[in-house]
């Protein structure tokens, strides 16, 4: 399973211009961090950021003895840039996102405007669906934000083994103020399974990522 987030982001140089600054700052032997790029497109880049991590380690053996050794560790934060919308994907992101967003900020000259994506995932799953060929139905819902008298909220999730949508509207009933927060398509003629969220991630659980990515990506440009 692989979980996936995308991001807006404005560029202030071309995709071309960012992957030869991102190369001129490569991982190599000895180094502390640096950038590996897999594709180069006209369109998109996409590639790894590492970053070896050095501690020294203490342990006391039974006599009362300190010893010290030195563990390195090398954090990897897979990424993928486009132009556009959603043009930043960020690929099971871990405590390196941060430090590869700011040397992405050094690379375009510090001038970067990155924003967090809100997205209906209940319209996000239903415009993929549309897009797939592969049959998959809505097998779970997370609506949360139900307004309730005297200013309470209510969670609410609904799962079954068909598409469970009606089922969840109809509990809400005619409240207003909700907010779909998880739902989970699950495919019926082959195993696999994809998570979607309201803060545009995903967890894909499939044979094949390659097959469902590229729908996935258009899908959440079709509700943006």
């Amino acid at each position: 399973m692989t979980r996936r987030r995308w991001y807006d982001v404005e560029w202030s140089i071309s995709a071309s211009s960012l992957a030869q600054k991102l190369m001129a700052h490569s991982f190599r032997a000895g180094s502390d961090d640096g950038f590996v790029l897999d594709q180069l497109r006209d369109d998109f880049i996409s590639g790894s950021y590492f970053e070896r991590i050095q501690q020294v380690e203490k342990v006391t053996d039974p006599f009362g003895q300190e010893y010290s050794y030195a563990r390195t560790e090398f954090r990897r934060s897979a990424f993928r840039i486009s132009e556009g919308a959603s043009g930043l994907e960020l690929i099971d992101p871990n405590r390196s996102a941060q430090r590869l967003i700011s040397r992405l900020l050094e690379a375009s000259n510090f001038d970067l405007t990155l924003k967090n994506i809100d997205v209906d995932p209940y319209k996000w799953g239903r415009a993929f669906q549309t897009r797939s060929p592969e049959a998959s139905r809505l097998e779970f819902m997370q609506i949360g934000g139900i307004g309730l008298p005297n200013g309470s909220e209510a969670t609410v999730i609904v799962k079954g083994s068909k598409d469970v949508a009606l089922a969840a509207f109809g509990l809400i009933g005619d409240v207003k103020s909700f907010s779909v927060e998880k739902v989970r398509l699950r495919y019926d003629r082959s195993p696999g399974i994809i998570a979607l969220s309201n803060k545009a991630g995903v967890h894909l659980n499939v044979p094949s990522e390659k097959e469902v990515l590229p729908d996935l990506r258009r899908s959440l440009l079709d509700v943006r």
